[in-house]
């Protein structure tokens, strides 16, 4: 009877292990609100990644893509660092509010406090938000992202080439008479919070960054936590200079640049592993894309445009055409593939209305794309425009497959660098253009004259945003600090 008994205690034990192990797996995938990662490459051009035609694998990414959705048509707002982080986390066009193009080590700007942004907003639906990488909107103290919404951040400023160690850093060049630099880049910090954990980080410390934002994100998402979490993991990779870590340099034998894709696809599976087995990846929305094409500029250390032409810091095609993933296994269906243009200024929209709430800021440049992730829509009955600037500059729009340029000038790159080494620009004007994207994705056939009422409407839809966008423009004294 003694034996009978404990048998049937541990069967019990059993039992109750399994239901509880089951409601806890029910209640993780059927919470109302989904947890959101948002992961954000540095520098990654369209064709870093094995499902647009990178020339080594990255199976990691390219399974989230599988998974989830495809957005082949995916675009940032600006096409260099800070005016598209701006962007992304504001859902407005960052001329809206004047915000600058790149930012520098002690430039007095921030994004504007009355600006609600999306960190603030989840934080307001009951979310948990960290940052896990690199900034760029500014190192005042109340420029930082604790300031902005963040209640955990671990990253860096700016970019990791603007530090006192970067020898081809213009800033770092020496004077004609020889002397050192009258300004260089002064030692780049690493900050936990508002405060500065290293505040000389060495390249024997960058080249850990991309395995510690990981770990740090593994924490938030290992944590025993009620609420739903965001994440935003924005490696300050692949931009120059470029790091791996020691288990992942060389270990491609094509060169640092894959060297450090390797690791970056591998950090995202680690994210993926962990979501499963806290059996959370159901009703996770991971979304995964790059801030602005490759700097072409420093050759093999750079990356692929792919099919596209120029380069960062242009509104070309391989400049602001981005590679973009969204995976949401409860919502979005394996296998979804998006031809319908879209943008990083609609990802905050987007999540607005998923959680079915008002629009946070009176002002709102995006729109929700999830009836397209979610196949409600196949493709718009109305076209939506996008508008691409550079800092006061309107340059080109995209509406439906039509891609129209306005007069500017733009840099491009007539000798690329090798290994880390600076190439060389010229500079080149650009007119009135109309390109047919699809069917000529690389911007070379010019159809303006061939079709002058769609330029003409294009021209004028452009004008009439560029009056909107002015009138409505937040002036820059609202994010400067003293």
């Amino acid at each position: 009877m003694k034996k009978i008994m404990i048998v049937f205690i541990k069967a019990l034990s059993s039992l109750t292990a399994f239901l509880f192990i089951f409601s806890a797996s029910l209640a993780a995938q059927t919470t109302d609100k989904p947890n959101i990662i948002l992961v954000f490459l540095d520098d990654a051009g369209y064709g870093d990644v094995g499902f647009t035609g990178a020339i080594s694998p990255t199976p990691n990414i390219d399974t989230l893509a599988a998974e989830g959705a495809k957005l082949n048509q995916f675009y940032v707002a600006q096409a260099a660092c800070s005016s598209s982080r701006a962007a992304l986390l504001t859902g407005r066009y960052p001329n809206r509010f004047d915000f600058p193009w790149v930012l520098s080590p002690d430039d007095p700007v921030g994004i504007p406090n009355e600006i609600v942004t999306l960190p603030e907003f989840l934080k307001s639906e009951g979310y948990t938000t960290s940052m896990f990488g690199k900034w760029h909107l500014g190192d005042h103290p109340d420029a930082l992202p604790p300031a902005h919404g963040f209640d955990e951040y671990l990253g860096i400023p700016y970019s990791g080439d603007m530090a006192d160690y970067n020898p081809t850093a213009t800033r770092n060049q020496p004077n004609e008479d020889g002397s050192p630099a009258s300004d260089p880049w002064p030692p780049i910090a690493l900050y936990e919070g508002a405060e500065k954990k290293i505040s000389d980080a060495r390249p024997e410390h960058q080249k850990l960054f991309t395995k510690n934002f990981t770990d740090r994100a593994l924490d938030v998402i290992n944590r025993d936590q009620e609420d739903p979490f965001f994440i935003y993991l924005a490696y300050n990779q692949p931009h120059v200079m470029l790091y791996a870590s020691d288990e992942f340099d060389g270990k491609t034998g094509k060169g640092l640049y894959r060297d450090v894709m390797t690791e970056i696809d591998y950090s995202l599976g680690r994210l993926k592993s962990a979501l499963k087995q806290k059996n959370i990846d159901e009703n996770t929305l991971i979304i995964f894309t790059s801030d602005n094409g490759p700097w072409r500029l420093f050759g093999n250390h750079a990356g692929s445009t792919g099919p596209f032409r120029e380069e960062k810091g242009t509104s070309f095609e391989g400049g602001s055409h981005m590679f973009g993933v969204m995976n949401w296994p409860a919502q979005i269906k394996a296998g979804t593939v998006i031809d319908e243009p879209a943008m990083t200024v609609d990802i905050y929209k987007t999540i607005a209305t998923m959680l079915g709430s008002d629009q946070p800021n009176a002002i709102m440049d995006g729109r929700d794309i999830m009836p397209f992730l979610t196949n409600e829509k196949s493709i718009s009955t109305e076209q939506f425009p996008y508008y691409f600037y550079k800092e006061r500059t309107l340059e080109a729009m995209r509406y439906g497959k039509w891609k129209f340029y306005f007069p500017h000038n733009y840099r491009h790159v007539s000798v690329e660098g090798n290994y880390g080494g600076r190439g060389e620009y010229i500079f080149l004007d650009a007119g009135y253009a109309l390109y047919d994207l699809s069917i000529d994705a690389g911007e070379e056939n010019n159809l303006v004259d061939q079709f002058p009422e769609i330029a003409n409407m294009l021209r004028e839809m452009g004008h009439t945003f560029e009056k909107d966008l002015d009138a409505n423009r937040t002036t820059p004294a609202s994010h400067t600090f003293d």
